[in-house]
């Protein structure tokens, strides 16, 4: 089951959380989406980037107080071009990637994402409830061996109970946070500290596409490149590339959205 803990450890500066993906992880593997640019399924280096990615989403969503989506990207110059996470305000998440060349077995960051030294990492912010004029926050870092958030570290270096606590944490192998339960890790862990558990969070798979979403994309094309897709291929079709939902536009569909009525709301809320 999908749970995301948060703790504490009583009389100390010190909080933590664990997140497990088990659930909506397997509905976001499941979905037609989950195939790189020739239409193969993502080998397991490409899987566990997106895995991880997803609950890094959810981990920092939950540190949050935003009511908002948090996006997390990481793009380069190897053959996975793009890898994406995106976490709302109620743990709801989604990933995608776009893989343009073939991932060896055991590839990591580098091989993937930075061959050359050009990828980046990107974490936006945005608002659900924007104002007129308002632009998601977004801070961009080139992408390293050894990433992690900025932390005052002569205060860290002060804390004997944070780098105890740290040490301990850092003990923790990928094997064990897969098979353990959370109580069995906090207990074989922390089994000394007075740690503060708080009601679990429930994180699950959720895409946020719709056909009004499609319909504003297509208005902001513009009629005369909409016209042209009509023209061409007999009608729009728009697949989401997060949970494979296909939006199809017929001629008088795509023609409606540039009536007087449409420029003001465009789409329908309908899935064909």
């Amino acid at each position: 089951m999908d749970r995301l803990h948060k703790f504490l450890f009583e009389g100390m500066p010190v909080r933590g959380m664990i997140v497990r993906l088990e659930g909506g992880w397997r509905d976001l593997l499941a979905r037609r989406t989950s195939r790189d640019d020739g239409g193969h399924a993502f080998t397991q280096p490409v899987r566990s980037l997106l895995g991880e990615m997803a609950a890094a989403a959810c981990l920092m969503q939950a540190n949050l107080k935003f009511n908002g989506a948090l996006v997390l990207q990481v793009f380069g110059d190897g053959p996975v071009k793009l890898a994406v996470a995106e976490a709302q305000h109620d743990l709801s998440f989604r990933a995608t990637a776009k893989v343009s060349g073939p991932v060896p077995a055991g590839a990591g960051l580098k091989a993937m994402l930075n061959v050359h030294g050009k990828g980046r990492c990107a974490i936006t912010l945005d608002p659900k409830d924007r104002l007129p004029g308002q632009q998601p926050y977004q801070g961009v870092v080139p992408l390293h061996g050894d990433r992690r958030e900025p932390l005052d570290e002569d205060a860290i270096g002060r804390s004997e109970d944070y780098n105890r606590i740290a040490m301990l944490a850092g003990t923790l192998t990928a094997e064990e946070l897969l098979a353990l339960d959370p109580d069995d890790l906090m207990r074989r862990l922390f089994w000394q500290e007075r740690v503060l558990r708080f009601e679990p969070q429930t994180p699950h798979f959720a895409c946020t596409c719709s056909r009004e979403r499609v319909a504003r994309m297509l208005f902001g094309l513009g009629r005369e490149e909409v016209q042209g897709i009509v023209d061409e291929q007999g009608q729009v079709e728009i697949g989401c590339d997060f949970c494979g939902a296909q939006y199809r536009f017929d001629p008088v569909d795509a023609l409606a959205l540039f009536t007087p009525d449409a420029e003001r709301a465009p789409g329908s809320p309908s899935v064909q």
